[in-house]
């Protein structure tokens, strides 16, 4: 029982583009105690979260796993932080799981993701650890 459950968890990394790397988290990396806003970008147009939901946000971020094999294209929903004065782009989608974060937003622990030349022009891929709807922020 415990062999078939270890063979489903990783054929369920695989299929997220997650490997080994996943148990690296968002807050590893990004100082997430120091993102000052976040505002949404969704069907709805844009709304910024206030200060009760920028903390549950926060946690929500933090929890996210690094997914260093996932290749998905974003669309236009995604949010954006503003982290010490600097306002970052996230992409994302409505019920996806992921988001692309850029580079310049890593300020912890570059080394473990390689070079910004290893992702192909693209940002970092993060999964939400929990379900997240990013269009029901209006």
């Amino acid at each position: 029982m415990v062999l078939i459950r270890a063979v489903c968890w990783l054929c369920l990394l695989g299929l997220s583009g997650c490997s080994a790397r996943a148990d690296y988290r968002f807050k590893d990396f990004v100082a997430v105690e120091a993102i000052e806003s976040v505002t949404m970008r969704n069907n709805a147009g844009t709304y910024r979260l206030n200060a009760a939901e920028l903390r549950r946000f926060k946690q929500t971020l933090s929890r996210m796993q690094f997914c260093p094999d996932a290749r998905l294209k974003m669309g236009a929903i995604g949010f954006t932080l503003v982290l010490r004065g600097h306002a970052y782009s996230i992409a994302g989608r409505t019920h996806g799981e992921h988001v692309e974060v850029p580079w310049e937003l890593v300020s912890k622990h570059r080394e473990a993701f390689g070079s910004p030349r290893d992702s192909h022009g693209h940002g970092l891929i993060f999964k939400f650890t929990e379900p997240v709807n990013l269009d029901n922020y209006r």
